[in-house]
């Protein structure tokens, strides 16, 4: 039985690839191999060298953790990266070396609210206040929900929600809607 912390992100890891096997191309499966097996290494024997080869599954396993997290915690107006570090049990540096490639810590979570923002003010159905989505979303105030929104998509959250916007879909921010099972696939394949 294996109970250190590698064997437990190696036991998520192995979740996370289930979940997402059919969306995996025939060509991705050699590398994923290879990760999976790195990983499987440093679980049962976490030298220095098994855990460098190891190093994109447990990268790519605590990311998906650190989308999941911070998903459900958007409402959260206290969503900080000391918050995050302790639900995820990894060190602040850990976190932001996870979320470099994103623009650091506070970018992504403002971009995955502002994205979520966008998303519940295009959506059909009875019409929520901007304020309201402002705050749903885990902004403080709607001027600063609004001035962050406008910069982030090139227009006001009441133009975004009327469709008169040009640009302010996924072509300006192509991940604003994905789920994980679209984003794994390329970031797997990134990894090679």
């Amino acid at each position: 039985m294996l109970n250190n912390g590698a064997a437990g992100l190696f036991g998520e890891y192995l979740r996370m690839l289930e979940a997402r096997m059919s969306t995996l191309r025939t060509e991705d499966l050699p590398a994923i191999a290879q990760i999976t097996m790195d990983l499987f290494a440093a679980s049962l024997r976490p030298a220095i060298e098994t855990i460098r080869r190891a190093r994109p599954a447990i990268d790519a396993t605590l990311l998906q953790r650190l989308r999941r997290h911070v998903e459900t915690h958007l409402h959260d107006p206290n969503l900080t990266p000391e918050a995050i570090a302790g639900a995820l049990l990894i060190s602040r540096a850990r976190l932001y070396g996870l979320l470099e490639g994103f623009g650091g810590v506070a970018a992504y979570v403002q971009s995955r609210r502002l994205a979520r923002a966008y998303a519940r003010l295009r959506a059909a159905g009875p019409v929520v206040p901007i304020k309201e989505i402002a705050y749903q979303v885990g902004f403080s105030s709607e001027a600063h929900f609004s001035r962050a929104f406008r910069r982030h998509y090139g227009c006001t959250p009441s133009e975004a929600r009327a469709g008169e916007a040009f640009g302010a879909d996924r072509r300006t921010n192509p991940d604003a809607d994905l789920t994980a099972t679209e984003i794994l696939p390329a970031w797997l394949r990134e990894l090679r």
